[in-house]
């Protein structure tokens, strides 16, 4: 047996010779795939040259030839890659020896098949056929297997091929060279061989401006042509031949100008059997701006926004920041900005290829140029646009007060009324003084400095704040110029500009000249006057204005043609009466009471008037329109008619006047002087005040001014009033008598030298003096007061009974007359008793006219009282000082029990009128004594019937008795439905068990009780009832704390008077509201809760204004100062009307006036200055809505300017 690890080696032995046989086929496959390539791609390459050289193969063909070759030599490599890829195995080498050797006979195959048996019996035979196959190998030549024959044939193919292409490259070439060069390269343009040879083409691919000229040139060798044709084809058209000929000096160059280039062509030169490739030329248009957006960012002063426009032109403040955005019409390589104003130009930043961009700050009027070059290298026109440099004009500043020239007394006041506008901004306005002082250096002697002090000054909110408008009061004292002196000043105003400002206005001067007291004096009286003549034309204007009114009223009810011309004179009229009026204004005194009056009619009334007037054309219902316009013009003539009066006695007592206000502001500031002193003098070693020494001292002037004054007047009065004018010489005397000159001087030098204390006394004593003198010129005008007072009260009681009279007579009269109308087409007996009736009409509304007038006169013969008010019922008040009995405040309580009188209810149906009582007193001693009451049923009451009321109801009124809380509650009486219709009463003030319907409860000095009470009564004390309150005024009395009910007991119309608006008294039976009530008693369900509240806001203005009224009266007749409060008075009128109309708005508007009105009278009478109102709380109350609403509304920036303008307009011509 053979191992078979042995058989195994000589099987190795026999495959390693079988591989080294698959590598010799392998390398016989490679060489003829080799062979076949070379054959083939070179056969196939040299006849694609040659045919290129005898045909001039197009460049498509060329690239087709070169497709087939690379293809070709595709396939060939695929073939042979394919055969080398195939598998080889020693099996398969073993047959091919085999089939070449036949002798061998199989034994190479079966060596190799039987070693891969594992059989240990047949190993010897397998072994030994192994080492026969194994010896056969070695003995052939394993080569010899493989054929050669198709190996050889394509090699000499390929050799052959080879052969003939190297020939053809060794005869020819150029041919050769140009050939390989076209076939290989099909794309780079190489030219064939031809007798005409094309050297150069220019200028090739180029590019140029749409509209330039272009000459295209080829130069030639070889066989030269007579011509040349140049081809070209303009883009979207056709081809095109044109003629390229010789230039003399150079036959071998060719050329053609192509003048006008105006679009992109491809051109090729075709010359001889020659033909260049084709080139391009491009046409360009120059770079252009298609599209510009500038960015104008304004300077920070000016507060604005950047805004952006589409023009190029620059319209910019200087300092404003330029944005420069282009769009391009192509792609731009590089651009830059060149400005006037700036030495080096500006490189602009390319953005997304056709946008450029920069920026450039406005600083000089100029122009700025944007210079393009695009991408091709082409260089844009130059687009140039101007910089417009706006200005900043400097504030704008609008006086409307005071005039350029102004004469004012030392103590007044400059009313400044002004504005300052600016386009961008206003910074601050100031009121300076001009000091004209030392002359400038280098200056001409008559050009002098002027240095400005400032007096006053404001700054705006913001710097967007365009319009800074100024009302202020300048005390003529801060100018620092004696009196008979002038001073000038002036408004300056600045702006916020720091670029190229800032803009300074400066106002024309404003000569102030200061009257000396005595020209004031004598300046007021004049003025005075002449308002008084001025005052006269108006009234006698206005009455002319009313009566035309009337005359057009009938006309518009006829619808006349001529009324319209009447109606506009009525209204040109009814205006010259109101700028009359505010000269007027102009000329009186700030510190004359009526001028505020009639500053209030020219705001209100007067401009109402000329509204409605020129509303009446345009009214649906002109006639209505027209008497609502002549009623208000009746109410100017009254008020005007009054002021009239006023003024005149305004004029006669200006003399008395100033002698009373010279002596109250001496005894005010001497009072203010010792106070001071007296503050110093605690200070333990104080040293000398030189200030309070030289106010002391300066008011030993004003005490001369004083004596002079009073020696004057008495001169003057001294022809009418022997009396007066002797008071006013006594006087005089009584100033040296008393020296209170010499006083106020060693008063003034104690104060220097800082004895304080010793200079009290001194002080003392000139107060009591000044006191004295006062008084003793007083004493004769008190008495002459209460005189007129008496006289006043009598002239009223008169004119109240007249007007009864008249009243009733009106009555009458109206009666008649309706009857007359209701009978008009009667006939017989009833048409002559109407006939007589219509006789008795005769001249009696004359007489009611001329008797209303009368009346109206003998009232205004007396100083400002309101006599035009209601007469108010008033109770008569008697007050008893009772002392209380000893020993009552602890008596205990009695009760005692009262049946019903049944002659009670006869009484309470019979009664038809009111009986006068007896004489009644008040109790001495507590009430200690319980009433119980029987009650009657209530259908055994009768219906009480309610006579008519007195106008006044005696009340008797004491101080409360006191006893003590256990009693009280014991002596509580009950609660009864008893009740008197009407009984002489006569006996003690107490309460008791019955109610009352006659209007007879007085109001005592005890607590009311406890018990419930029906009746009818005044309003007495606080107490549980739910009866009637007929009284027309209630007081506050001290009663029985009671508690709140809410029920639905009816309420009544009227005004009730309350003697303490503030009193905490509840409302019990019927939740009386004060201010309501009447004589026939309380009938009606409650008013809304908002009516109530006006109600109540007119009662309470009502009381004011009567507590006004009554001040002034007593102020006009002790010849006192009364500051603003006339206009005060008429504004609480106003603001009546207002809460009784509803317009809680204009009410309270009003309030702000009435205040003001008010703390300004308080300023005046303490000898402060007034406070000026604010102009804007002055304006018609529509005017103030429709500019308000003008807020809202959308304004072109276009028209800003103007539209400010026509409401400033409008603000100033209701305001002055």
């Amino acid at each position: 047996m053979v191992p078979k690890e042995q058989i195994t080696a000589s099987a190795g032995r026999l495959r390693r010779r079988l591989e080294v046989l698959q590598d010799h086929q392998r390398g016989v496959w490679f060489g003829e795939a080799a062979g076949l390539f070379v054959a083939a791609v070179l056969l196939a390459l040299g006849a694609a040259m040659a045919l290129d050289n005898l045909v001039h193969l197009p460049m498509l063909v060329r690239l087709a030839a070169l497709a087939g070759l690379v293809g070709l030599a595709a396939a060939v490599v695929r073939w042979g890659a394919r055969l080398l890829r195939e598998p080889l195995t020693a099996e398969r080498m073993a047959v091919k020896v085999e089939a070449k050797f036949p002798n061998v006979d199989n034994r190479m195959i079966n060596a190799l098949l039987l070693a891969r048996e594992d059989d240990p019996e047949a190993s010897e035979l397998i072994h030994a056929v192994v080492e026969e196959g194994s010896s056969d190998a070695a003995k052939l030549d394993l080569s010899a297997a493989i054929s050669k024959r198709r190996l050889g044939a394509l090699l000499g193919a390929a050799a052959l091929v080879i052969a003939l292409l190297t020939g053809y490259g060794v005869m020819y070439p150029r041919h050769f060279a140009n050939a390989l060069a076209r076939v290989l390269m099909p794309f780079a343009g190489v030219p064939p061989l031809t007798r005409t040879r094309i050297v150069d083409v220019t200028p090739k691919d180029q590019n140029v401006l749409v509209g330039d000229a272009v000459t295209i040139a080829a130069e030639l060798s070889g066989k030269l042509p007579d011509g040349a044709m140049l081809i070209y084809r303009p883009e979207n058209d056709q081809e095109q031949a044109a003629v390229m000929r010789p230039t003399g000096d150079k036959p071998a160059l060719f050329q053609c100008l192509i003048p006008d280039v105006a679009h992109t062509f491809d051109y090729h030169v075709v010359a001889g059997d020659a033909e260049s490739r084709s080139y391009r030329i491009t046409a360009h248009h120059r770079p252009a701006v298609t599209e510009m957006k500038l960015t104008l960012t304004p300077p920070a002063y000016t507060g604005l926004p950047a805004a952006t426009q589409d023009a190029g032109t620059v319209r910019a403040l200087a300092g404003s920041l330029v944005g420069i955005r282009a769009t391009c019409s192509k792609p731009i390589a590089k651009a830059r900005l060149t400005v006037s104003s700036l030495k080096e130009p500006v490189a602009m930043a390319v953005e997304a290829e056709k946008t450029v961009a920069a920026s450039f700050p406005v600083t000089a009027q100029g122009s700025y140029r944007i210079e393009l070059t695009d991408t091709v290298g082409f260089d844009g026109k130059p687009v140039e646009r101007d910089i417009e440099l706006l200005a900043d004009e400097p504030p704008e500043i609008t006086i409307e007060s005071p005039p350029s020239a102004v004469v004012v007394k030392p103590d007044a006041t400059l009313p400044f009324q002004f504005s300052v506008t600016d386009r961008y901004g206003v910074h601050s306005a100031a009121i300076v003084k001009v000091n004209r002082g030392a002359r400038g250096e280098g200056a001409d002697a008559d050009e002098r400095k002027e240095a400005e002090e400032t007096l006053a000054d404001w700054q705006a909110d913001g710097k967007t704040q365009k319009l800074l408008a100024v009302s202020h009061q300048l005390p003529v004292a801060r100018l620092g110029v004696a009196p008979g002196q002038s001073a000038a000043v002036r408004i300056v105003a600045r702006d916020w500009n720091d670029v190229t400002g800032p803009g300074i206005t400066r106002s024309a001067p404003i000569t102030v000249t200061i009257l000396s007291p005595e020209q004031a004096k004598d300046k007021a009286r004049e003025a005075l006057k002449l308002a008084a003549l001025e005052l006269a034309q108006i009234i006698q204007k206005q009455r002319k204005n009313i009566q035309a009114g009337e005359g057009i009223l009938g006309e518009i009810r006829e619808q006349k043609p001529e009324t319209r011309n009447k109606l506009d004179a009525s209204v040109a009229l009814q205006e010259e009466i109101r700028t009359a009026s505010g000269k007027i204004i102009d000329l009186m005194d700030e510190k004359l009471p009526l001028r505020g009056v009639l500053r209030m009619l020219y705001e209100g009334e007067m401009v109402t008037a000329v509204r409605q007037l020129r509303d009446v054309a345009l009214a649906a219902k002109p006639a209505d329109a027209l008497k609502a316009a002549l009623e208000t013009e009746r109410v100017i003539l009254t008020r005007l008619t009054g002021r009239s009066e006023q003024l005149q006695r305004a004029m006669d007592s200006a003399a008395l006047r100033d002698i009373f206000a010279l002596i109250d502001e001496l005894i005010r500031e001497q009072r203010e002087v010792r106070a001071r002193t007296q503050a110093l003098s605690e200070v333990a070693g104080g040293q000398g005040d030189p200030a309070l020494a030289a106010r002391q001292d300066k008011l030993t002037a004003k005490v001369l001014q004083l004596k002079e004054m009073l020696v004057k007047e008495a001169g003057i009065v001294a022809r009418s009033d022997a009396e007066q004018a002797k008071r006013f010489d006594e006087a005089a005397k009584m100033v040296d008598a008393r020296q209170v000159r010499q006083n106020m001087i060693l008063a003034a030098t104690k104060l220097e030298k800082g004895q304080f204390s010793p200079a009290l006394p001194t002080q003392d004593k000139v107060l009591a003096d000044l006191k004295a003198i006062a008084d003793y010129l007083r004493e004769p005008i008190v008495a002459a007061a209460a005189k007129k007072m008496e006289d006043l009260k009598r002239l009223i009681e008169e004119a109240k009974d007249k007007a009864d009279t008249l009243s009733k007579l009106q009555a009458a009269v109206k009666e008649i007359s309706e009857e007359l109308e209701r009978s008009k087409d009667n006939r017989g007996e009833a048409a002559k008793e109407l006939a007589q009736k219509a006789l008795e009409l005769e001249g009696v509304k004359e007489k009611i006219e001329d008797a209303v007038e009368q009346m109206a006169k003998d009232l205004a013969l007396f100083p400002e009282v309101p006599s035009c008010n209601e007469l108010v019922q008033e109770m008569r008040e008697v007050f008893e000082d009772i002392n209380q009995a000893p020993g009552s405040k602890s008596a205990p309580a009695e009760e005692i029990a009262v049946d019903r009188d049944e002659g009670m209810l006869a009484a309470l149906d019979k009664v038809k009128e009111r009986m006068a009582d007896m004489e009644m007193w008040m109790m001495d001693k507590p009430d200690n004594i319980q009433w119980k009451q029987e009650a009657w049923d209530k259908n055994e009451m009768p219906n009480i019937p309610l006579v008519d009321l007195p106008q006044e109801l005696e009340d008797l009124v004491g101080d409360l008795v006191e006893k003590e809380k256990e009693v009280d509650e014991q002596a509580q009486d009950s609660a009864s439905n008893a009740a008197t219709a009407d009984i002489p009463a006569g006996w003690d003030v107490m309460d008791g068990p019955i109610s009352n319907w006659s209007a007879k409860g007085k109001s005592g000095n005890e607590k009311p009780n406890a018990n419930e009470m029906a009746g009818r009564s005044g309003s007495g004390r606080e107490g549980q009832s739910n009866g009637e309150l007929v009284e027309g005024k209630a007081k506050d009395l001290e009663g029985r704390e009671t508690k709140e009910r809410r029920t639905h007991d009816p309420f009544g119309e009227g005004n009730i008077e309350e003697e303490n608006p503030e009193s905490k008294a509840k409302a019990t039976g019927g939740g009386k509201q004060s201010g309501i009530g009447g004589e026939g008693g309380l009938q009606g369900t409650a008013p809304p809760r908002n009516q109530l509240g006006m109600r109540d806001l007119e009662r309470r203005q009502k009381e004011v204004r009567r507590n006004a009224e009554t001040i002034y009266s007593k102020a006009n007749l002790m010849y006192l100062p009364t500051g603003e409060l006339d206009e005060a008075i008429l504004l609480m009128q106003k603001a009546e009307q207002q809460a009784r109309s509803g317009d809680l708005a204009g009410f309270t508007e009003t309030q702000r006036r009435i205040v003001h009105a008010l703390q300004n009278t308080q300023r005046q009478v303490a000898g402060e200055r007034g406070v000026a109102l604010d102009p804007r709380h002055r304006l018609p109350a529509d005017l103030k809505e429709e500019m308000l609403n003008a807020k809202e509304e959308h304004i072109p920036p276009e028209f800003e300017r103007l539209v400010s303008d026509y409401f400033k307009a409008i603000a100033a011509g209701a305001v002055k």
